[in-house]
C-alpha cells in the first residue's frame, strides 16, 4: 500500500462529509486506504461515515484526548508508506492529485506541495527548510506526504492544543535530519477558522516548544528575529498585531496632515488614510 489517508473529525459533519467525498472521488489511483478517527461526534458525523463505509478503510467513532491524540491514532492504523492528513472540512485541490503527485514520486521522508489557506492565499513548500524558516512558519500536512515510519518516530506531541504539528516538522527535518523535498503540484484547500486562530495560546504554545529544544542563547535569537532588535520594532509589532491597529494608523496619519497642512512640503497629502493593502500589510 502506497498511502494512507486520514481524517480526523469531531463535530463537523458537513465539512467531514466535503472531505470524504474529495477523497472518494480520486481518479486513476487505487493504491491507497482512507482511515476516519471520530472522536465520538454528536451531531450527525457518524451517520455521514456510515454512508460512505463501503469506500472507507477503517473507521472508529470514540473519545479522545484531542486532535493529536486522534492522529496519532490514525497513523497507528496505516499500512501505507505514507501518510496524508486531510481532516474534516479539508479537500484535495482536484481530483487528479494523488494520481499527479505519485506519478512524479516521492523520494524523501517528506514531501510538500501547494495549499490554498483562503482567496489569494497560496503557499507552497519552500524549496529547502532551515530552523529560520520554522521561526515565523510551518509546513501545511494537508499538503504533506509524510512516510509513516517517521510519524512512529516521532508521534505527534497530545500535550499540545495547537502547535504539534508545527513541532513534529522540526524534530522530524531539524533533529533527526530526515528528508525533505517541495513539489510543484497545488495539494489541498485548507477549510477556513481552525486551532490556529487563538493567537495567546498559539504564541504560548510556539515558545513553550522553542525553549524545550534550543539553548536560551539560540532562543534569544530568535526573539530578534520574530520581534526586532529595537525598541522601535518591537513597538511597531506591538501595535501591527492589536486589533486597534487600523485606528491607530488613522489616527496618527490624521495628526501627520494636519501637522503639516501648513508648510509647503507635505510629503502627507500623497498617503491615503487606509491603503488598500492595509490588511495584508498588518497581518504578516
Amino acid at each position: 500500500m502506497k498511502l494512507s489517508i486520514i481524517t480526523v473529525n469531531y463535530n463537523n459533519k458537513v465539512g467531514l462529509e466535503n472531505t470524504i467525498k474529495s477523497v472518494i472521488s480520486q481518479e486513476n489511483f487505487n493504491d491507497f486506504e482512507y482511515i476516519i478517527i471520530d472522536g465520538d461526534s454528536t451531531d450527525g458525523s457518524v451517520d455521514v461515515i456510515k454512508e460512505y463505509a463501503d469506500s472507507i478503510n477503517y473507521w472508529v467513532s470514540e473519545p479522545d484526548k484531542g486532535i493529536y491524540n486522534a492522529m496519532n491514532k490514525g497513523v497507528s492504523k496505516a499500512i501505507g508508506v505514507y501518510c496524508i492528513f486531510m481532516n474534516s472540512g479539508d479537500i484535495f485541490a482536484d481530483k487528479s492529485v494523488i494520481k499527479d503527485v505519485f506519478k512524479i514520486g516521492l523520494k524523501t521522508d517528506i514531501v510538500t506541495g501547494g495549499i490554498v489557506f483562503g482567496p489569494n492565499n497560496t503557499y507552497y513548500g519552500p524549496k529547502s527548510v532551515t530552523l529560520r524558516h520554522f521561526f515565523k512558519k510551518s509546513l501545511a500536512h494537508q499538503a504533506s506526504f509524510i512516510k509513516t515510519s517517521v510519524l512512529r518516530e516521532i508521534p505527534y506531541d497530545e500535550t499540545l492544543r495547537i502547535v504539534s504539528d508545527w513541532k513534529f516538522f522540526i524534530e522530524a527535518i531539524i533533529i533527526n535530519k530526515h528528508s525533505y523535498s517541495p513539489i510543484d503540484r497545488l495539494i489541498a484547500i485548507n477549510e477556513p477558522a481552525g486551532r490556529g486562530s487563538n493567537r495567546k495560546l498559539s504564541d504560548y504554545e510556539h515558545n513553550l516548544v522553542l525553549h524545550s529544544i534550543l539553548p536560551d542563547c539560540a532562543f534569544e535569537d530568535y526573539d530578534v528575529l520574530l520581534n526586532g532588535s529595537s525598541d522601535y520594532e518591537r513597538f511597531y509589532r506591538c501595535i501591527s498585531n492589536s486589533r486597534f491597529a487600523k485606528l491607530i494608523y488613522i489616527i496618527n496619519c490624521g495628526l501627520m496632515k494636519l501637522l503639516t497642512c501648513w508648510q509647503k512640503d507635505c510629503w502627507t497629502k500623497k498617503y491615503k488614510l487606509i491603503p488598500k493593502n492595509f490588511e495584508g500589510e498588518f497581518k504578516k
